[in-house]
This record gives structure tokens, sequence and C-alpha cells, in this order.
């Protein structure tokens, strides 16, 4: 098992945790943080106002610099959507999934964009700007009406791909 499938099954289990603030446990070990802790936070709101929804991790594989290998980029979503209104309650759930597919493309495309620029040896740099890019580019709610607010968290991880993982093994 990979050590990138070895991190997907334990975020997995540590996905359900909240996504407010004050509501996550408290680790002091910055090393362990990296890898337990929860999604990212999208909203400062009181507890359990509102709709929170964690989505799969998302495996893309981009093209780094001079397209001889590729980054694989793993990207969790949280979105956070809020009502203004509470008579009649909006469906929060359905303002996260209209808006779901067209996310998807937005950040296929700035993860493209953002990893051309760094060769594959350097996934370290490439993720700072990846997370970067992605956080201006969401830093607005994707969605804001008369009736719900939704708002997204993005986080990435990108790491080297399988055939150059096997190259400096060797």
């Amino acid at each position: 098992m990979s050590i990138l499938q070895r991190l997907r099954r334990l975020f997995r289990r540590h996905s359900a945790l909240p996504a407010c603030a004050g509501e996550g446990p408290d680790i002091p070990i910055m090393f362990v943080q990296r890898f337990l802790q929860p999604p990212p936070q999208p909203c400062d709101h009181p507890p359990g106002e509102g709709l929170h929804v964690w989505d799969e991790p998302l495996v893309i594989n981009t093209p780094a610099r001079g397209d001889a290998y590729d980054f694989v980029v793993t990207v969790w979503c949280t979105w956070c959507a809020q009502p203004k209104t509470f008579d009649p309650k909006p469906d929060l759930a359905a303002e996260i999934n209209a808006r779901r597919r067209g996310v998807e493309r937005d950040i296929r495309n700035v993860i493209r964009a953002t990893a051309r620029q760094f060769l594959a040896n350097l996934p370290h740099e490439a993720e700072e700007a990846v997370n970067k890019e992605l956080a201006a580019a969401f830093f607005r709610p994707i969605h804001d009406c008369e009736n719900a607010t939704v708002k997204l968290t993005v986080q990435a991880w990108v790491g080297l791909s399988e055939e150059l993982r096997e190259q400096r093994r060797e």
C-alpha cells in the first residue's frame, strides 16, 4: 500500500470532525497535526448553524513543467452553507450540489496552471503555490443570494508521481 493510500485512509477516519472553530481537537504537535487535522475551516459561525459537507478527496494527475512527469494532487473540499432566511428555510444541500461541478472544473484549472510552473521533483514548492492560488480563487463565497450563502475551503496535497518516486528509490 502506497503512502498516499495510507494518508487517504487516515484522513477518511478523521473526516467526520467538525469544521467550525472551537469544535475540533487541540493537537499541539505540528508534525502530527499535518496528518490528523480536520478539513480546512470555511466558517466562523456558532456551532450547529448551517450545513457542512466534506467531499471525498479528489485525486488529480496534472503535468509538471516540461510535461515529462506528472504531479499527483489530492484535494479536499469543505463546504459551508448558511441560511439567511428561515421562513421558508432554503435547501442548503441543493445549493451546494448546484455548484459542485463548476467548482471542480475551476479547481482543476487552478491546479493545472499553477503546477505547470514547477519541476516534477519540487512537490513541496508546488503544494505551497497551489494552496495559495486555491485560497485566492475561493476567497469569496461561491454563492451569495437573499436565501443562502455558500462558502468553500480547498486544501491540496501535491506529491510525486509513482514513476518518479520509483526512480528516486533506485
